[in-house]
């Protein structure tokens, strides 16, 4: 069964995080055609979608490893919250991010 993460109102993230520290991680949706495009070629658009999906797996467990310094069992120190784009596309990271990553839509067209 696919994760289905929680996502966060923009309008009402401060009050989805009180209290807490989180750590943000900025990724567009792996899509064929839509990330990675300057790699194209020697790579394929589908090779450049799963570049971004793995760079996005490494990423995440580089958050795992700092959110649980106090030991594998501890409670994390920060949750994980993956700010993505194009809204739409949450189901994308049902099988690249942990069931506890919340998303948060970016606002705005672009990363500029």
């Amino acid at each position: 069964m696919r994760r289905r993460h929680h996502v966060v109102d923009p309008d009402k993230a401060g009050q989805d995080f009180a209290g807490c520290s989180a750590l943000a991680l900025m990724t567009k949706a792996p899509r064929a055609g839509k990330v990675k495009t300057r790699l194209v070629p020697p790579l394929t658009n589908e090779e450049a979608a799963q570049l971004t999906g793995v760079s996005c797996t490494i990423q995440v467990l580089r958050f795992l490893f700092v959110a649980r310094l106090n030991g594998p069992n501890s409670r994390p120190i920060a949750r994980g919250v993956a700010v993505y784009t194009p809204v739409g596309a949450e189901s994308d990271y049902a099988d690249i991010l942990p069931a506890d990553f919340s998303l948060l839509p970016q606002r705005g067209e672009t990363f500029r």
